[in-house]
């Protein structure tokens, strides 16, 4: 219903479910990775649940948004501290 900051244009989720509805024999699984400074919460909410859709979401830790409810999406974490 909204996006939560750099989400604003779902086109991820769009794709993914565009594919799975008029390809559904060839797109069965999918991987997204997202590179960049912030929480890829908006596919992390678009997908949750979903065991067809894997996540790799590399962002800074505390930078905008923080969405928690989001993390619950995530089924192994990963990280990774600098100095």
């Amino acid at each position: 219903n909204g996006g939560g900051g750099f989400c604003v244009f779902p086109d991820i989720t769009i794709t993914i479910r565009h594919l799975r509805q008029f390809k559904p024999n060839e797109v069965k699984k999918v991987m997204i990775i997202d590179l960049d400074a912030h929480q890829g919460n908006g596919h992390e909410r678009d997908f949750m649940g979903d065991e067809d859709i894997f996540i790799a979401d590399v962002y800074n830790h505390g930078i905008y948004p923080g969405d928690n409810f989001a993390k619950k999406a995530i089924k192994r974490e990963i990280s990774v501290y600098s100095r």
